[in-house]
């Protein structure tokens, strides 16, 4: 299993399992991620998977923790958006 550290977090040291994400794509723990000052805080609008997430068959979504991004969804309880991986 694949992880790393977030570094500075608040609470307790968590580990991401890189594993855990689509194809194609990882995970970024949200509360790295800034949203103040944007035009939308809507945090979700940061995910490059978004688009995807929102064509996938709740059959799949709710069997295959790849696919999800709260905290209480996956096996690594951090809550993510997904980037695209660049080639």
């Amino acid at each position: 299993m694949k992880s790393y550290h977030i570094e500075g977090s608040v609470y307790f040291p968590r580990q991401i399992n890189m594993a855990e994400a689509p194809e194609g794509f990882y995970p970024v723990a949200k509360e790295s991620l800034s949203y103040f000052g944007s035009r939308c805080p809507n945090i979700c609008r940061q995910c490059d998977w978004r688009a995807e997430h929102q064509k996938i068959s709740i059959e799949l979504l709710l069997s295959d923790s790849r696919y999800r991004c709260a905290d209480y969804n996956r096996k690594d309880g951090v809550s993510v958006v997904f980037k695209r991986i660049k080639k």
